[in-house]
């Protein structure tokens, strides 16, 4: 994992946030492919237990992150496209007040049994439809998988969906996977992510 930018950018009319990405051009394993057709369809997905992108555990990039960033993570943290939540329960072990955030009951089903302390607020909500009480009230949100798995033409409304989400000041974390390369017969995310989008 290399650090591409750490930079403070205004995304809005008086405030500033700051955007810390990364990026791996290489995974560990193969990344997404459902066979049902229906890259949006993520409750099938868990459903019929395709769910190749699940490690069944956190993102090795979240230490490397810690181990660089030591202070990074802290305050509240919101988690989209959270899955079955393992990123969410990393983040909260670390201390951080967490909510992760996706469409799939079925996700979040297995996520909330996966958390039996309850350390996790799991939300069963539409990124691009936060209530209000999530409106503005995260130090951070963790970017890992979330953008690929979006159309780019969704891409502006995601933006604006992260952005209302964070405090002013607050951060958006993010590792993402630049242009993968891929072993003969491996597919990548449903959209591709390069340097230019």
């Amino acid at each position: 994992m290399k650090l591409l930018k750490a930079s403070r950018v205004g995304i809005g009319a008086n405030d500033v946030t700051r955007i810390l990405i990364l990026c791996e051009r290489k995974r560990a394993k193969p990344h997404i492919q459902c066979h049902h057709g229906n890259m949006t369809d993520w409750e099938a997905s868990y459903q019929q237990g395709e769910t190749p992108w699940d490690r069944g555990e956190a993102a090795p990039a979240l230490a490397e992150i810690v181990e660089k960033f030591p202070t990074l993570f802290k305050g509240r943290i919101l988690v989209p496209g959270c899955g079955l939540g393992h990123d969410a329960r990393w983040l909260a072990a670390q201390g951080c007040e967490v909510v992760g955030l996706d469409i799939a009951p079925t996700a979040l089903k297995k996520a909330r049994e996966l958390d039996p302390t309850h350390r996790v607020e799991f939300t069963q909500t539409d990124l691009f439809d936060l209530p209000k009480i999530l409106l503005g009230s995260f130090d951070i949100v963790w970017e890992h998988t979330c953008l690929s798995a979006m159309p780019p033409e969704l891409r502006p409304r995601y933006a604006a969906a992260y952005k209302s989400a964070l405090k002013p000041g607050g951060t958006i974390v993010g590792v993402f996977y630049l242009n993968p390369d891929m072993d003969p017969g491996e597919t990548g995310p449903p959209f591709a992510i390069s340097g230019k989008n």
